[in-house]
């Protein structure tokens, strides 16, 4: 006579399984909160950087403002601090500056917890750089692809717009002159 064999789990083995998968679980889950929050510092920062990116596009591809207008682009960010929003512009009168209302083309508004901190001139060029900036403009004149930074305390040649999450976590979105932009 032949002996039948049944294969399959022990309960032992479906109950050791199962809460191995529990722990797991459990260990990414209670970190899935920071993670979302460091998530989205690093999507806001690099909106930030895509905004710059998009205003360069609009100044070199000689978008037009208004009718028959094609103005320098730009883009302003200001205290109060921390700020939830910045404002792409148009540069009418060609000063390199935003002047108000007339040359706003569009607000971009910042979502979620991160928030513009603060924003520090020549952070790379002569660290730590001044970071009591209260107004920033990052004006790309064509048909060369010129950068202009000017700020409350001047021109510089470079600026870093520093955003951060009320837990001190941050990240800097850098712009130079030559065009150069990095988040780190």
């Amino acid at each position: 006579m032949r002996e039948r064999f049944i294969s399959g789990f022990t309960v032992v083995e479906l109950v050791v399984t199962i809460s191995i998968s529990l722990i797991i679980s459990a260990i990414v889950l209670a970190d899935f909160p920071e993670f979302s929050r460091r998530l989205e510092l690093s999507r806001t920062a690099q909106a930030i950087a895509a905004s710059f990116r998009q205003t360069e596009s609009a100044a070199l591809a000689v978008r037009e403002f208004g009718i028959g207008f094609f103005p320098a682009y730009g883009l302003r960010f200001e205290s109060p601090f921390p700020a939830k929003s910045y404002v792409f512009f148009a540069d009418l009168d060609s000063d390199r500056l935003y002047d108000g209302e007339e040359e706003k083309a569009d607000e971009f508004m910042i979502n979620g917890l991160p928030a513009v901190s603060r924003i520090c001139a020549g952070f790379k060029s002569s660290p730590p750089g001044d970071c009591s900036i209260s107004r920033l403009d990052v004006v790309y004149v064509r048909p060369n692809p010129d950068i202009f930074i000017s700020t409350d305390k001047g021109p510089y040649s470079d600026v870093a717009i520093v955003i951060n999450l009320s837990t001190g976590e941050e990240k800097k979105i850098i712009i130079w002159t030559t065009g150069q932009l990095s988040v780190e």
